[in-house]
């Protein structure tokens, strides 16, 4: 993949094979869209994309619907993009996680 632009979209990390987990997914990226997931069956995600700053950063929250102890805007992801030696590199922010989830899920 090579590197990105200032005015590449920054839905990069909705692209495979990023989504190998993911069995299904609806992404409005823009500021205020949604985006809802389906990671396994019977377990939904959901979120909105509060800021995005195409080629350099988005920002979406993120939950589940499903009914587990994480509901939807309970945390933050943030996804940083940087030119990196002919490609892009990703670094993840993830914000609003105790301590019980973080050590379940990253």
């Amino acid at each position: 993949m090579g590197p990105l632009g200032a005015a590449a979209p920054s839905c990069l990390s909705f692209r495979p094979p990023l989504l190998t987990l993911a069995l299904a997914a609806r992404v409005d990226l823009r500021i205020g869209g949604e985006d809802l997931w389906s990671v396994n069956p019977g377990h939904h995600t959901a979120g909105t994309f509060p800021e995005i700053e195409p080629g350099k950063r988005s920002v979406f929250s993120w939950g589940w619907e499903s009914g587990m102890d994480l509901p939807p805007g309970a945390s933050t992801v943030t996804i940083f993009m940087q030119p990196d030696a002919g490609g892009t590199s990703l670094r993840l922010v993830r914000e609003g996680l105790t301590e019980h989830h973080t050590a379940r899920t990253w």
